[in-house]
């Protein structure tokens, strides 16, 4: 436990300083300036849009009921033609990120005015290679978008662990409904940190859209003719075997389906909050009621 605690310091003070370096090089906004009336007044529901190949199987009516309410879009969210309140992403690892700034060179005009949340700073610096030079991968029309997010790791190798730290940060206000989000969590995946800042925001309902893990098919790979099409190269998808890599239990950490449905029964008995799925077919469903969009 004292390595663990040692880690999530060690990793809060790695997040600031890259932080920090990146304020003097371009960057200008932090997760705690983002006014929240910029991504819409409606606190019912957040709809967290994944790369899941259930995606494309939303209809019509369905997008268009997201669009009138508020919604993040997630990592390579920007090859889908559906431009989210807010779009929250960590920069990928080795070739795959130059995919991701290909498309959001080629999309900097449809994501002028959205908010964009760069998380997973708490990284070694290496991983970034020159981050005093990070603005320069990035449309300059787009860095007064970017509000970089601070961050820590939930620890938790096991429910009972997980649990612990859910209720540990309950009681320490880490989840206390604000106008401004300072700081987010993490464990394992982009959606849990997704998932905690709307409930840091206030919404009580929050639904998740092509969170599959049960597959590795994502809906751009699905569709890959037809972003091909536009211009977009489709990056690969970094997964292997059946199941999505955060969704295989390892030695200190649990499946993310695991850690996302006990943060659903915290959310419920504490906040009175709730998280819904968005396709019968997930790995979440039943666990998590399904939410008819």
């Amino acid at each position: 436990m004292v390595y663990r605690l040692i880690k999530i310091v060690y990793r809060y003070i790695i997040c600031e300083l890259n932080i920090r370096t990146l304020l003097r090089n371009h960057f200008i906004n932090r997760l705690s300036s983002l006014d929240l009336t910029k991504i819409g007044d409606k606190k019912d529901v957040l709809f967290i849009l994944g790369s899941g190949a259930s995606i494309n199987e939303i209809s019509k009516q369905g997008w268009k009921n997201i669009s009138e309410g508020v919604s993040v879009g997630l990592n390579y969210w920007i090859i889908h033609d559906f431009v989210p309140s807010l779009l929250m992403f960590e920069i990928p690892r080795s070739e795959r990120a130059n995919y991701f700034f290909n498309i959001l060179h080629k999309k900097k005009s449809v994501y002028q005015g959205v908010p964009m949340l760069l998380k997973g700073l708490y990284l070694n610096r290496t991983h970034f290679n020159k981050i005093h030079k990070l603005y320069r991968k990035f449309p300059k029309e787009l860095l007064s978008e970017i509000y970089l997010c601070q961050e820590f790791p939930i620890p938790g190798k096991n429910d009972v662990e997980y649990t612990k730290a859910l209720n540990m940060l309950f009681k320490l206000d880490f989840f206390k409904e604000r106008e401004n989000v300072t700081t987010l969590a993490q464990y394992r995946g982009t959606v849990m940190c997704a998932i905690i800042f709307g409930i840091i925001a206030g919404f009580k309902n929050i639904v998740l859209c092509g969170v599959d893990l049960n597959n590795t098919n994502y809906f751009y790979e699905e569709d890959k003719i037809y972003y091909e099409s536009k211009g977009l190269k489709v990056p690969p998808t970094g997964q292997e075997g059946v199941v999505h890599k955060t969704n295989i239990r390892l030695k200190n950490s649990l499946p993310i389906s695991d850690a996302i449905v006990i943060l659903s029964k915290f959310y419920s008995k504490h906040m009175n909050g709730k998280i819904c799925v968005a396709n019968k077919n997930s790995a979440l469903y039943p666990t998590l009621d399904y939410y008819e969009i």
